[in-house]
């Protein structure tokens, strides 16, 4: 939406060497205090080479009480990953990985 992304507050963790595309831990967190009038609305991690860009988006609130998510997720092969984090107040920060995948998922196989 046009808002200024800035690296800082966010933390992806995720292995930079994985084995096996196919099923890697991810983990996001954020640096906020997660009250009333300071806290994260959302949190998105996006990929540059998967077939769909978009890995993941949730959706915060104050109750939340820690701003933190984790899952698996496919990675087609080795890559860049970014974790955005929206606040309350605004603004955007972000995390970058590169990931090294020695066994490619999310391929396309021909029928």
């Amino acid at each position: 939406g046009g808002t200024q992304i800035r690296p800082g507050r966010v933390k992806l963790d995720i292995a930079p060497l994985v084995d096996n595309g196919n099923t890697v831990p991810l983990a996001v967190s954020v640096d906020s205090p997660m009250t009333a009038s300071d806290h994260v609305v959302a949190i998105a991690v996006f990929n540059e080479r998967n077939p769909q860009r978009e890995v993941i988006k949730c959706t915060l609130g104050s109750r939340a009480g820690r701003a933190s998510i984790s899952t698996r997720i496919r990675l087609a092969t080795s890559q860049k990953l970014v974790a955005v984090a929206r606040m309350s107040d605004g603004t955007c920060w972000s995390d970058t990985v590169d990931v090294i995948v020695s066994i490619a998922a999310c391929l396309e196989n021909p029928i």
